[in-house]
C-alpha cells in the first residue's frame, strides 16, 4: 500500500529547477539590456524635468580614486545618465500618487503636525 502512495503523487507541471533558471536567466537579461543601452546611448547635458545641468563623466585618475571623490562623482553622473530615467522617474511618481494621500510634484514637502508632539522615543519636542 506504500507503494501505491508513492505512485500516486502528482509531479509538477514544471520543475522548481526550471522556473529557479527562467527566474534568473530574466534577471541577468534585464541586467545585461541595462547595461548595454547605458554603454550604447549619448549622455544628456540638460534635464528639461529637473531644470538643470546634468553631470559630466568624471576624469579618471590614481589620487581620484584613492580619495574617494571619483567613485563620489561617478555615482553621481550615473544617477543622472541612468538608461530611460526620466521615465522612472515618471513612473515613481505615478506609483507614489497611487498609493499615498499626498500629490508630490517633485521639490513640494508636506508637514503633519501632531497633538501630542512626541518624537518617536516618547520625549517631548521643546
Amino acid at each position: 500500500m506504500a507503494q501505491v502512495e508513492k505512485t500516486q503523487k502528482l509531479k509538477p507541471l514544471v520543475s522548481t529547477r526550471l522556473c529557479a533558471l527562467l527566474i534568473i536567466l530574466a534577471f541577468a537579461a534585464g541586467l545585461f539590456s541595462l547595461f548595454a543601452v547605458s554603454m550604447l546611448d549619448t549622455d544628456k547635458t540638460v534635464s528639461e524635468r529637473d531644470n538643470r545641468m546634468l553631470k559630466t563623466r568624471p576624469k579618471f585618475s590614481v589620487s581620484a580614486v584613492l580619495d574617494g571623490s571619483y567613485a563620489r562623482d561617478f555615482d553621481a553622473y550615473y544617477s543622472d545618465t541612468f538608461p530611460l530615467r526620466d521615465q522612472f522617474l515618471t513612473l515613481n511618481n505615478k506609483i507614489k500618487k497611487l498609493f499615498s494621500q499626498t500629490r508630490s510634484t517633485g521639490g513640494d514637502m508636506v508637514i503633519v503636525d501632531f497633538e501630542g508632539k512626541d518624537d518617536f522615543a516618547g520625549q517631548d519636542i521643546d
